[in-house]
């Protein structure tokens, strides 16, 4: 048997616990609302970095494999006198080096990247850095990479022109948040030769 007062007692704590628990929901998707877009925000300049970085060390890969050259990637032939008559790219060799360079991006890109961050390292605050609960965001790259690779020619002197050849590598790379994902656009070029052209060209 409880007497009225025990009732009415019974009640109000229904009701408090009732307003804690919406009032913990209200704060979670408030904050989730505040903190999962600055993650993301914090997470795309991260990822850039990391898709860069990736890209560079797999053409740079790619090149020390397969000993790729100048003189593997360009025909050239020469007047009598040494001047450079004419420049043609190997078609067949470039291709082979554009086609590996996205077989080892996708092959150092398949395990991807978790990203931790501490709630405190979003509040801008110093001693708030490295502090908090962390949000966990994947980085995983898309295997839909491409490449062009052009010619590019800049004077180096009194009738000498340099002669670099440019693989231009671009991709994508998911950002995976609580709830949500964004795509990062990735561009980088990297010289893959490049040498002293003597003569008109």
């Amino acid at each position: 048997y409880r007497t009225p007062t025990q009732s009415r007692r019974r009640r109000k704590l229904g009701v408090v616990l009732i307003a804690l628990a919406l009032t913990a929901v209200l704060v979670t998707v408030l904050l989730d609302r505040a903190i999962v877009p600055l993650a993301e925000g914090y997470a795309a300049s991260n990822a850039k970095i990391y898709a860069t970085e990736l890209i560079n060390q797999a053409v740079a890969a790619v090149l020390d494999e397969g000993g790729v050259t100048y003189d593997s990637l360009v025909r050239h032939t020469s007047l009598n006198d040494g001047t450079v008559k004419s420049v043609e790219a190997d078609a067949i060799a470039i291709d082979r080096v554009k086609t590996n360079v996205i077989q080892k991006v996708n092959e150092l890109a398949s395990p991807g990247k978790t990203l931790k961050i501490p709630v405190g390292t979003l509040t801008n605050v110093w001693f708030l850095l490295g502090r908090g609960p962390s949000i966990s965001i994947k980085l995983q790259f898309s295997p839909y990479v491409t490449t062009d690779l052009t010619s590019k020619f800049e004077s180096a002197g009194i009738n000498q022109t340099l002669h670099q050849m440019m693989l231009h590598v671009t991709g994508e790379i998911y950002i995976l948040a609580p709830g949500d994902r964004k795509t990062q656009q990735v561009e980088t070029d990297f010289c893959l030769a490049e040498t002293i052209l003597v003569g008109d060209v």
